[in-house]
C-alpha cells in the first residue's frame, strides 16, 4: 500500500511553493519605466478584464502616496476599495504583499 502524505505535509508544501513563486514574482515583475501613463494603462487592462467576465471589482494603481489611478466594474462596492488602499498599507509599512506576510 503507497503511503500517503499528511496534510500539514502537503500544506508546508503549498506555502513554500506559493513563496517561492512570490519571490519570483516580486524580483521579476520591475518596470523599465512607471508614470501615469502606465499606471493608467494597467488599472484600465485590470478593470477591463473584469468587466469582460463580469466581476465587480475596485482597482487601484498607487505609487506610494500618489493615487495614480482608480477604477470600479459594476458590483463592486466602496468596500472593495476600501479592502485594496489596506493591501497598500500593509506593502507601504512592511514592502512585502499581505499574501507573502501570512506565507512567511
Amino acid at each position: 500500500m503507497a503511503k500517503t502524505s499528511r496534510p500539514e505535509e502537503e500544506t508546508a508544501v503549498s506555502v513554500e511553493s506559493d513563496l517561492k513563486k512570490i519571490v519570483e514574482q516580486e524580483q521579476g515583475l520591475v518596470f523599465d519605466r512607471f508614470d501615469e501613463d502606465v499606471a493608467y494603462g494597467i488599472g484600465a487592462h485590470v478593470r477591463g478584464a473584469a468587466k469582460a467576465i463580469g466581476k465587480g471589482i475596485a482597482v487601484g494603481v498607487w505609487l506610494w502616496d500618489r493615487t495614480l489611478c482608480v477604477g470600479m466594474t459594476a458590483g463592486a462596492s466602496s468596500h472593495n476599495l476600501v479592502w485594496a488602499e489596506r493591501k497598500l498599507g500593509t506593502v507601504r509599512l512592511l514592502h512585502k504583499s499581505s499574501y507573502r506576510l501570512v506565507l512567511e
